[in-house]
């Protein structure tokens, strides 16, 4: 029966979450994330790595490819301003030159003001380091007219964040890659 007086009661229930419910939500959360960060992390210097090695193979595919079709030499060397060779690190950028020695040495993969600049390249991500590693010629890649570089040497990409590397070797004649390579480490 129900009740008609003014003091009239309602038994709804109340929809929705009490703090504690919220509270263990949040905790159960905190814990799957604690253990996925690491796997997540992992993903991203991974990431960050390939974009580097991805950037590299491009820059020395085109340097290459415009020697043979240009018939001249062409010289790239790490850049942070894009304009001339002043970096050891291609993670700051590049600068792809026709190496003649308009106004010095051609073919020493020293870009003079008289040398024009067929291509620029930006920085890598802040974590990404990528060295030159066993070039004869010092840090810059210098193509020849038939697109053949003197000497075998690699470009060496590694994250901050990892001490894993990531090597493309560049022949006389083309390149390959060698995922984390036993005699090349990043630390």
């Amino acid at each position: 029966m129900k009740r008609t007086d003014g003091n009239t009661r309602c038994n709804s229930r109340q929809n929705g979450i009490s703090l504690i419910e919220l509270m263990i939500v949040i905790a159960i959360l905190a814990i799957m994330a604690a253990f996925a960060l690491p796997g997540i992390e992992s993903s991203v210097n991974t990431g960050h790595r390939a974009a580097g090695l991805a950037g590299a193979m491009g820059m020395v595919d085109g340097a290459r490819s415009n020697a043979i079709s240009r018939r001249l030499p062409i010289s790239v060397c790490p850049s942070s301003d894009q304009q001339s060779c002043n970096s050891d690190n291609w993670a700051d950028g590049w600068v792809m030159f026709i190496d003649d020695g308009a106004s010095g040495t051609a073919r020493d993969g020293k870009r003079s003001s008289r040398e024009k600049i067929i291509q620029t390249g930006q920085a890598a991500v802040a974590s990404i380091t990528i060295r030159s590693h066993e070039f004869s010629a010092g840090v810059a890649l210098v193509f020849d007219e038939l697109g053949m570089i003197a000497d075998s040497g690699s470009l060496v990409v590694c994250d901050k964040n990892s001490t894993a590397a990531t090597v493309l070797v560049v022949s006389q004649i083309g390149q390959s890659l060698r995922e984390n390579p036993a005699d090349i480490a990043c630390s």
